[in-house]
């Protein structure tokens, strides 16, 4: 067992170093809103990016630890790791193919490393972690239906917020736009249905790398178990 421990636990210490990467990276990001006239240290926190990233970090963090004490995961906790993939995933695919502005964004004032390490490399992190540490139990459908609801309530509180602050986080759901609430409207049920769709995939992905692990004795991961 020690020497299974022993060789599980470099995979530990990478887990928890891209973890602290991640927050460094947000840090960096959080000290430029200061000087960032269109992106204010209050607001900071309501950009998607930023939220998905920090919780991918802690969870990352609280991992390693786990495949350092050789801990067993719960359905819980693996839908939890399902659910941070796929925004993860969503963040990497709206910053590549959706608008952005500068005056809403505070791209400018970005470091560009950090943004890189934000939008592309902790969301590639996050699905290769999917892949070699695959959920210690098969996912339904349904717990993907869930995933779904985070993101929804990230667009309202945002449509809540924005008359308030004079500031929305992302300008399709900005209904100051041209295209004005039916862009805002479009623009959410796009995401929803693909997020739904990014979940369908993360579940499907998930549920094949266990399948592929089960027997194998280099699997990194916690003892299998079904759920009932």
């Amino acid at each position: 067992m020690k020497s299974e421990l022993d060789q599980h636990r470099p995979y530990a210490i990478a887990r928890a170093a891209f973890g602290v990467f991640a927050i460094v990276a947000i840090v960096a990001q959080f000290t430029r809103s200061f000087d960032d006239p269109f992106l204010t240290p209050a607001s900071f926190f309501f950009l998607f990016t930023y939220q998905s990233n920090f919780a991918a970090a802690v969870v990352l963090l609280i991992g390693a630890w786990k495949v350092w004490e050789n801990q067993v995961d719960s359905v819980r906790w693996d839908s939890l790791r399902g659910a941070l993939v796929t925004y993860m995933a969503t963040t990497g695919i709206v910053h590549a193919v959706l608008p952005t502005s500068a005056n809403d964004t505070g791209i400018i004032y970005n470091y560009p490393w950090a943004s890189d390490v934000l939008h592309q490399l902790m969301p590639l992190v996050v699905f290769l972690d999917w892949l070699i540490v695959p959920p210690a139990h098969r996912l339904g459908l349904k717990r993907a239906v869930w995933w779904t609801l985070y993101p929804l309530a990230f667009c309202a509180v945002s449509l809540l917020r924005g008359p308030f602050a004079d500031w929305y986080p992302y300008p399709f759901i900005d209904p100051r736009e041209d295209a004005g609430w039916a862009g805002v409207g479009m623009y959410t049920v796009a995401i929803s249905v693909g997020i739904l769709v990014v979940s369908a995939i993360v579940v499907a992905i998930g549920n094949a790398a266990r399948q592929w692990w089960a027997g194998r004795s280099t699997v990194i991961s916690t003892p299998r178990r079904h759920a009932g």
